[in-house]
């Protein structure tokens, strides 16, 4: 027979709680996901902050640098016209991440974008850092269901649908 969290509650001499806040699985990977989305953002805006900075400072390889320059022409050009410029936006904006990530795989500072620098190696340092923990979690998850769970963990699944 298959008890409700309400009966296990009941059973165990808990209140059952039904709110939205302490119900369900799914809230843990729903914020899961809007976390690894929010991550991937920051990294992603980081990088774009520090491949604008370099393009600002003048720091480029030489081919970069003058392909965003041209394609800043063409998009002051097309909105002179009064044409859509986010295609446009979107090549400029893949060239300024390729700046930056050539900045990266070196490991020097860049007078001039340090802190922007900075800034996209701590980012990525806290993205790897929260990666590891997941993957660790999810590693114990799958041992703890293959020797089929503990009491503790048992207890803390019960009481999570509860309130004292």
């Amino acid at each position: 027979m298959v008890m409700t969290a309400q009966a296990k509650c009941k059973e165990s001499g808990m209140r059952h709680d039904t709110s939205a806040s302490r119900q369900g699985a799914a809230l843990p990977t729903v914020g899961q996901a809007m976390l690894e989305k929010f991550s991937e953002r920051a990294v992603f805006d980081a990088q774009l902050a520090l491949g604008e900075r370099m393009n600002a400072a003048g720091i480029d390889d030489g081919k970069l640098g003058a392909q965003i320059a041209a394609l800043d022409e063409r998009i002051r050009q097309t909105e002179i016209a009064m044409i859509p410029t986010r295609t446009l936006k979107v090549e400029r904006e893949i060239l300024v991440l390729e700046l930056a990530a050539a900045a990266l795989a070196e490991e020097a500072p860049l007078p001039g974008a340090d802190t922007e620098y900075e800034r996209v190696r701590a980012t990525l340092a806290a993205l790897a850092m929260h990666n590891t923990i997941m993957i660790a979690a999810k590693a114990q998850a799958q041992r703890d269901k293959r020797l089929g769970g503990d009491e503790l963990s048992s207890a803390m699944d019960r009481s999570a649908a509860c309130v004292s």
